[in-house]
């Protein structure tokens, strides 16, 4: 049985910057962007080659992923958290 990741999620600063950089990376490709203002984020699904991943970016006033990206190892490329 092959195993898959069913969702990968990874928290960013500016979504756009994290696209340019993962599709400099990977080579993957947007394949839609939502900006959910009721939760307070933006998202972004990325596709490549077998997998895909979503980029999650918080918006102004936003607590839970800019408190978890206070954490973030930010002098990294991409910044690792």
């Amino acid at each position: 049985m092959e195993a898959r990741f069913i969702n990968v999620a990874v928290a960013v600063k500016d979504i756009n910057d994290a696209i340019k950089v993962y599709n400099d990376i990977l080579g993957v490709k947007l394949e839609g962007k939502v900006n959910v203002s009721p939760l307070g984020y933006k998202t972004a699904i990325l596709r490549g080659s077998g997998f895909e991943f979503e980029l999650t970016a918080p918006t102004p006033g936003e607590r839970v992923i800019s408190r978890f990206l206070g954490d973030c190892a930010l002098d990294t490329e991409p910044p690792i958290c």
